[in-house]
């Protein structure tokens, strides 16, 4: 933990069983280094978004109300809430002609 809260990085241990070697990075920092590799933003957003945490609640919900939980996590999926609870944030770019 001390690697990924001191520069974003994970290297796991032998017998490590805490995770594979990673990166971490800050939401708000995501765009920036994309724009220094060339990229143009199109979208970014939250994959699970505020919903990361709730899998296992959500499955036992009717239909009805799951829908409208899923319809939320749609809507705020681009907050900057959502980038920092979710597990994985997609970024939409593209390099410039």
């Amino acid at each position: 933990m001390t690697g990924i809260l001191e520069n974003g990085t994970h290297q796991p241990s032998q017998g490590d069983p805490f995770f594979t070697e990673a990166f971490f990075i800050d939401p708000l920092e995501i765009r920036p280094f994309m724009a220094e590799c060339g990229a143009v933003d199109f979208a970014m957003f939250g994959a699970e978004g505020m919903m990361a945490q709730s899998e296992d609640r959500l499955a036992g919900l009717s239909p009805e109300v799951r829908q409208g939980w899923l319809e939320l996590a749609i809507e705020t999926a681009a907050t900057p809430g959502a980038l920092y609870v979710s597990e994985h944030i997609v970024f939409v770019g593209r390099k410039p002609n």
